[in-house]
């Protein structure tokens, strides 16, 4: 059985567990504690697929392989690597990456990238900046056949693994950071400089199909330039085809926000579109998420309590959540779900919504919590309370898709909590269950229904005059009773639509005069007459061109047949946990599971 895997890794090492959906306990610890490196700041990591994980101790680095079926993990390799904090493996699992403390006036290289198999070194470099600041610091292409790093005025450029030496060069003059888009060839590499004298800052994008394509000169296919910023972050559609850059600025010129500004910007990759994504609400930029597939993002932001707006293809908003008391969102792995959190300084309260439906399917509380992820499966929703962020009141908590808390158990000092990553198609895109209740924050049902009134104007009349007043507020926030609330944003006629949406509305219009004309003629037209309908003309028959199978297509049906039976297994095991007897035949097709995922795996490869 191929359950859900995590880890915690606290003061006493690190813990794995997995999660036993329709038993109990729900979560359920694997093996002894793993020694970890005692640095709140450092991260253990899986791989992309979830087949290995790094853990750090004071003197080396350990890799362990995970068995899908059992979840047991087994040491494989041991690195030595003192003290390191910051872990990163390339997307196969092949090359682990790990960065410990720079000593000052040391030429010794501090950032080291291995071969997983041999633990042999690749290449070592000197590098001062710390993981919390940027991380990782190496950049792999999807097919890992590409893989850049930042120097002082270039982007290195290597193929296949990391090198001291690098195979190409792009000069980007005042280069800070560089980031590669997901996705195969042709490759897209994002760079940003800072601004310098009187230059403002610039975000390029460069475009090559291979290693041929890079050189010193080359030009950006596409570019865009900011005045009044500091620092970039890039987030990259997950197709690769457009990127959203954060601009930020640690001074408000207005001095309107100690946090600064902010400023978005969309750019495509291949340099036909960009623009300033528009934001009708003043303040910072707390969260940007595109959503796993598909081309919307969200985005909150604005002055407490922060706006929430889904934009889709375009930039053009979807969907108004409306103000709430959050600062961050979270897609689900399936992009079925969406989390609408408020941590760090806020109360703690989440939302749960979704998507298809656009619909609030239920909420949850999880006070002074640090860290908050979606299982790969999406059905489930934890949360930590982790050091150095909290020096007491360690927890952690596992929620329902739906707000629901599954399980609760408070912790020794903690420093992190992650979710073992799988495959994509590992797990069957689920909708929720009907007739199931969602989550109630406890924290909002507990409040008292009665508002406050100062005692000097309670008995004379005060109520109705704090009750007005109270009212006034929340609608100039656009929260209480007179908001509006979540709601569909309307499309501007001003704004042209695109392609596919002009596709769609004449099929709609097609379709509506159709429908018109069949009931002006009383439902169904009237057939004419036998003998007055002309002989059929046989056809000629097509010609049958050679038919050309796509690898690709071949692959994805692959991969959807193996689903679908994932998926049948799936219900059969909720059948068996609601009481129900199976049969010879549906028995023998859960002892298959272990095999589909093996198969899954291997196509996936």
């Amino acid at each position: 059985m191929n359950s859900v895997r995590g880890l915690l890794r606290g003061k006493s090492g690190v813990r794995a567990f997995r999660l036993n959906d329709g038993q109990a306990p729900l979560v359920e610890m694997i093996g002894d504690s793993i020694p970890s490196y005692e640095d709140s700041h450092a991260r253990s990591v899986y791989s992309e697929d979830g087949r290995f994980l790094a853990v750090q101790t004071t003197e080396n680095v350990m890799v362990f392989e995970i068995d899908v079926a059992s979840g047991e993990h087994n040491q494989i390799q041991e690195i030595p690597h003192a003290g390191a904090i910051g872990l990163s493996f390339s997307p196969s699992g092949a090359t682990l990456v790990a960065w410990s403390r720079h000593v000052p006036k040391s030429t010794e290289p501090n950032l080291l990238a291995w071969n997983v198999a041999s633990a042999e070194t690749i290449a070592g470099w000197v590098s001062k900046e710390s993981p919390r600041d940027q991380w990782p610091q190496v950049f792999w292409s999807s097919d890992e056949l590409i893989v850049c790093r930042t120097r002082t005025n270039e982007i290195q450029v290597n193929s296949t693994q990391p090198a001291n030496a690098p195979d190409g060069r792009i000069r980007v003059d005042n280069i800070t950071t560089c980031s590669i888009a997901p996705g195969r060839a042709p490759y897209k590499v994002a760079s940003f400089s800072q601004p310098q004298k009187d230059l403002p800052a610039f975000v390029k994008i460069f475009n090559f199909a291979d290693m041929d394509g890079v050189s010193l000169d080359m030009a950006p296919t596409a570019q865009s330039s900011f005045f009044r910023v500091e620092t970039c972050e890039f987030y990259w559609q997950q197709n690769g085809k457009a990127l959203i850059v954060k601009a930020e600025c640690a001074s408000d010129k207005e001095n309107k926000s100690y946090m600064g500004t902010s400023q978005l910007y969309y750019i495509q990759a291949d340099g036909k579109k960009t623009q300033q994504i528009s934001l009708d609400k003043e303040g910072p930029v707390h969260d940007i998420k595109w959503a796993p597939q598909g081309a919307d993002f969200i985005v909150v932001y604005g002055f407490m309590p922060p706006k929430v707006t889904l934009f889709g293809d375009g930039c053009r908003p979807k969907f108004d959540f409306g103000n709430m008391a959050v600062n961050e969102a979270l897609w689900s792995p399936h992009a079925r779900f969406l989390a609408l959190a408020g941590f760090g300084a806020l109360n703690g309260d989440i939302e749960f919504w979704d998507t298809n439906k656009m619909k609030k399917i239920g909420a949850a509380n999880s006070r002074y919590a640090v860290e908050a992820r979606w299982s790969p499966d999406s059905r489930h929703f934890a949360t930590a309370v982790t050091a150095p962020r909290r020096r007491a009141d360690w927890n952690f908590k596992v929620f329902s898709y739906h707000g629901v808390l599954e399980h609760e158990v408070e912790c020794e000092e903690q420093y992190q909590m992650s979710w073992a990553p799988a495959v994509r198609g590992m797990y069957p895109d689920r909708p929720a269950s009907p007739g199931r209740a969602g989550g109630v924050n406890q924290t909002e049902a507990k409040k008292s229904t009665s508002a406050y009134v100062p005692p000097s104007a309670r008995g004379k009349g005060g109520e109705q005059t704090a009750n007005k007043v109270r009212e006034m507020m929340e609608s100039s926030r656009g929260t209480g009773a007179s908001a509006a609330g979540p709601r569909k944003v309307a499309k501007d006629p001003a704004v042209p639509l695109s392609k596919q949406a002009i596709k769609n509305q004449k099929k709609r219009e097609a379709k509506k005069r159709a429908a018109e004309a069949a009931e002006a003629e009383g439902g169904v037209p009237d057939a004419a007459p036998a003998e007055e309908a002309p002989e059929p003309v046989a056809a000629p028959e097509p010609v049958a061109a050679p038919v050309v199978l796509d690898p690709e297509a071949v692959k994805q049906k692959q991969v959807r047949n193996v689903q679908k039976k994932l998926r049948q297994i799936t219900e059969l095991k909720d059948k068996q946990a609601g009481g129900a007897e199976l049969n010879e035949a549906q028995v023998a097709k859960l002892a298959t599971e272990v095999t589909l995922l093996q198969e899954l795996e291997a196509i996936m490869r």
